[in-house]
C-alpha cells in the first residue's frame, strides 16, 4: 500500500526560504527575467517576506521584485495591493518587508548594484502574514 507524501509546502505558518535551506541567500540579477526557467518557485504561497542588509560598497541598493505566472507565460514587475512596485532598499542598514503575492508562481529579483558577499538578500514565502 502506498503512502501519500506531500511534495509542496502547503499551508505554512513559518516562512520558508525560497532559495532552499534556512540561511540561504537569494541571488539578484541586473536584468529583468525573460525565461520561464529563471527565478525562484513560490509554491503559491500567499506572502513574500524580504530581507535586505547592505554594508560598504553596496550602499543605496534597491532590489525590484518580478513575478512569473505560468498562466500568462510572462514576467511582470510585481506590485503590492495598493499598486506600488514591490522594491526593497537598504543604505548601510537592514530592511524587512512582507508583501502579498497570492497567485504568483515564481519570483526573481533585480538589483541596481552588485551585492557583495557580506550583503544579504533573503526571500521566503508563507501562507500566513506573520510579523
Amino acid at each position: 500500500m502506498s503512502i501519500h507524501r506531500y511534495t509542496s509546502w502547503g499551508r505554512t505558518r513559518q516562512p520558508k526560504n525560497l532559495a532552499g535551506a534556512h540561511l540561504t541567500k537569494i541571488s539578484a540579477s541586473y536584468t529583468v527575467p525573460t525565461e520561464s526557467s529563471e527565478g525562484y518557485n513560490t509554491e503559491n504561497q500567499r506572502y513574500l517576506h524580504l530581507l535586505l542588509s547592505t554594508t560598504g560598497s553596496s550602499v543605496n541598493a534597491t532590489v525590484t521584485c518580478y513575478g512569473y505566472y505560468h498562466a500568462f507565460g510572462k514576467w511582470v514587475a510585481l506590485e503590492d495591493t495598493s499598486g506600488t512596485a514591490i522594491t526593497i532598499a537598504a543604505n548601510n542598514t537592514t530592511t524587512h518587508q512582507i508583501h502579498e503575492i497570492a497567485g504568483v508562481d515564481k519570483v526573481q529579483f533585480v538589483s541596481n548594484v552588485t551585492l557583495q558577499e557580506y550583503d544579504s538578500l533573503f526571500a521566503a514565502g508563507s501562507t500566513f502574514q506573520g510579523s
